[in-house]
């Protein structure tokens, strides 16, 4: 049997019924579970983090489902757990991007590293050279590509570069949603890169809590970074013009911000 119905189209995706019916006919298939593991072993970096994904725990309860007598209530929450990971990991798998040729995505990773995801922050032009041993003529077209391609902004090698959302997105989505990582980015700049998707979530939890659920109610940027135990720089250089492009909140003052309709359900996704 082929890994399809553990992998299928992102337009067929099965209902829970479906995908319950299909792993009762393959309970007398000993290869089963070793393919499963193989699948839970390549689960994407992104799904690890935002839901504290264990695939130990996940495979304990596959072969506690297939190995024990265990009542139909216990074999559908079990089957349920697995289907509600399995439809998780499709969504991140089909979040589609085109093609970025490793030259132009080691330019973006360097100044996603330097400006530690502030979009405010100016990466000198030099360094990015530096770093890629490029000579000028060629910094400034791979730069100018990037700039077409809406993931950064380089105007002028005076004023320098700058990374933008859509491209702190796109070094997140491409070295969280493949579990082999390129030969220059190291295995702590990746634990970073986990830290501070974190903490978006840690502190859109917070106003989600601060705020009970209101989206009328305005807090204060101090008195966030200061309930949720996190650096009020972070918070207001990094975090929450992050959380704001996302459409999770809404600026209301210089000084505030409410969570959206679109913050409560990102919420409530991962409270499930």
């Amino acid at each position: 049997m082929s890994d399809e119905i553990l992998r299928p189209e992102p337009n067929q995706l099965p209902s829970f019924e479906e995908f319950k019916e299909t792993i009762l006919q393959q309970q007398t298939d000993v290869d089963f579970l070793n393919r499963v593991a193989n699948l839970l072993g390549r689960t994407p970096r992104l799904i690890r983090i935002l839901y504290n994904f264990d695939p130990t725990g996940t495979l304990s309860a596959i072969d506690q489902f297939f190995s024990e007598e265990i009542n139909e209530q216990e074999q559908d929450k079990i089957l349920r757990a697995i289907y509600d990971l399995a439809i998780k990991i499709w969504k991140v798998e089909t979040i589609a991007f085109p093609n970025l040729p490793d030259d132009k995505f080691k330019f973006l990773y360097f100044v996603y590293i330097k400006s530690e995801t502030d979009k405010f922050a100016r990466v000198e032009a030099d360094e990015i050279q530096n770093a890629m041993s490029l000579s000028q003529q060629r910094t400034i077209s791979v730069g100018q590509y990037l700039v077409q391609n809406g993931l950064i902004k380089f105007n002028t090698w005076v004023e320098g570069i700058k990374i933008v959302h859509n491209g702190i997105v796109r070094v997140e989505a491409d070295l969280l949603g493949n579990n082999k990582l390129p030969e220059y980015v190291s295995e702590n700049e990746v634990e970073k890169i986990e830290e501070r998707i974190r903490l978006r979530f840690a502190l859109l939890h917070n106003l989600y809590e601060e705020t009970e659920g209101d989206t009328f109610k305005r807090i204060l940027h101090t008195d966030l970074a200061r309930k949720a135990g996190l650096e009020y720089r972070c918070v207001i250089s990094q975090l929450l013009p992050y959380m704001a492009e996302e459409g999770w909140i809404k600026f209301r003052t210089n000084d505030s911000v409410t969570i959206t309709e679109d913050g409560l359900d990102s919420v409530k996704a991962l409270l499930k």
